[in-house]
């Protein structure tokens, strides 16, 4: 077996053992799939682990399945549900997310760590690509 194949596998683990705690602590379901990390309220979607993942990236994954774990135990989607501008929309969410992750955090201590990972992750890429953001984009 090679390392790659090894690495990879250990990874997803890690992740695929997350999932199943907060799968079978909150009946909580995770999908793999493409895209951005989300949630519909019900379901947590997570991008696929990258066959050449970084560190980084890896504990930034771990940040993003905590946050989107934190939207379905803490955030009250009917708030967001007739939101039709989306400027408004992600105004209101940046501030959810302020007030769920304080209440993830409070909830499980431990996951301080993953989300300041995923903040600084986020953060990195921001910073690298200012010059190409548009708004909101």
């Amino acid at each position: 077996m090679s390392e790659k194949f090894n690495r990879l596998s250990v990874q997803e683990t890690v992740l695929e053992r997350q999932a199943r705690m907060l799968s079978s602590s909150y009946n909580i379901r995770v999908v793999f799939k493409a895209g951005p990390p989300r949630t519909n309220g019900e379901v947590i979607f997570i991008p696929p682990v990258p066959d050449n993942v970084s560190p980084e990236l890896m504990s930034a994954m771990q940040g993003y399945l905590d946050h989107e774990a934190g939207h379905i135990m803490f955030t009250e989607f009917s708030v967001f549900q007739d939101l039709q501008d989306k400027v408004l929309f992600l105004c209101l969410n940046a501030v959810e997310d302020i007030r769920m992750e304080r209440c993830v955090i409070d909830t499980f201590p431990g996951s301080l760590y993953n989300l300041k990972n995923a903040h600084l992750f986020v953060y990195n890429r921001v910073r690298e690509n200012w010059d190409n953001l548009t708004l909101f984009n």
